[in-house]
């Protein structure tokens, strides 16, 4: 975990444009690693610990990795923006949509909507650069979603996406609605 820490913070450091490095030590540094291939590094060792992680987790009943997936997570997520990020502004979009859509999925897969928004955000800009401003609207929308003032709506909806997943109907003889705290009632809306 602290490699991976300290390779985000070798990232950020190597956004420094080497112009404001005088040293010729700094110099050669920057001419043998860059920002990509350090955020590349950070990704593949995030994943591959949240891979291992998730394994052992449902292997066995300890709960040890709990308390470190939300940074390892986090890690991962602004590997992968850093990595989209670089990609474009080195003239690259194709890669840089990849990584950004990874992030988008592992985001939405775990319910981050912070990272989610970021990521979003970051497509459409690139979207909207190469000139595709539908799928530029379709990130928009998402966004939109993800900041609908309509709470209750929008935890329904996605409420009514793990009911279908799930089968909940199956295991549970109840009603098609969900309470959460406070005696709120959520309808299911067909999707």
């Amino acid at each position: 975990m602290l490699q991976i820490q300290s390779l985000i913070l070798q990232t950020d450091f190597l956004l420094v444009p080497s112009s404001a490095f005088v040293n010729s030590d700094n110099l050669n540094y920057f001419q043998n690693h860059t920002a990509v291939a350090s955020a590349m590094e950070c990704a593949v060792l995030a994943k591959g610990l949240l891979k291992f992680m998730l394994e052992k987790q449902n292997s066995e009943s300890n709960n040890d990795f709990i308390s470190f997936k939300a940074l390892l997570l986090k890690n991962l997520l602004k590997a992968f923006l850093l990595l989209g990020e670089q990609y474009f502004q080195i003239g690259d979009p194709r890669f840089a949509r990849c990584y950004l859509k990874e992030g988008l999925k592992i985001a939405e897969g775990h319910i981050l909507t912070y990272w989610a928004s970021k990521m979003l955000i970051a497509l459409g800009k690139i979207d909207l650069l190469c000139n595709n401003v539908d799928d530029c609207l379709v990130k928009l929308n998402g966004l939109k979603y993800i900041m609908d003032e309509d709470a209750q709506k929008n935890a329904s909806r996605l409420l009514s996406k793990a009911y279908t997943k799930a089968s909940i109907s199956k295991t549970l003889n109840t009603s098609g609605d969900f309470i959460i705290h406070g005696g709120t009632k959520l309808k299911l809306e067909e999707i």
